[in-house]
């Protein structure tokens, strides 16, 4: 069984007066706590500030899915703004809505995020 996961946080909005002050410390701390109190080792990657790209995160979070195996774990945290936008894609929303994370440079959508996930193996998460 192997233990993996993405952190990622954004406090720095470039051009925007929606900047954040903890999110930072979010990511730290499930590092932290993580690593100490759940054996994931150096197993953790952490995407901060100007690192939360949408080509970043997807790319990592993809790899975190599509390496995982029956009985791995995997973790995900996000710690910025987010928003929603009008539900797109499969129309699947009861309240007509997409949840999407605000990245510096762009939004990804839960449907995106969620489709990676459908991916995995049965039993590989």
């Amino acid at each position: 069984m192997k233990k993996r996961a993405l952190c990622v946080s954004i406090n720095d909005y470039p051009d925007t007066y929606n900047d954040l002050q903890g999110c930072v410390n979010d990511a730290n701390d499930w590092s932290e706590l993580l690593c100490n109190e759940f054996g994931f080792g150096s197993n953790i990657t952490q995407l901060i500030d100007a690192q939360v790209t949408r080509r970043n995160i997807l790319y990592t979070f993809k790899d975190l899915v599509d390496t995982a195996k029956g009985g791995d774990v995997c973790v995900f945290t996000f710690s910025g703004h987010g928003t929603w936008i009008y539900d797109q894609g499969e129309r699947d929303e009861s309240d007509k809505r997409d949840e999407a994370i605000c990245v510096c440079d762009d939004i990804i959508v839960d449907d995106e995020m969620r489709a990676m996930i459908r991916e995995i193996e049965p039993g590989g998460y």
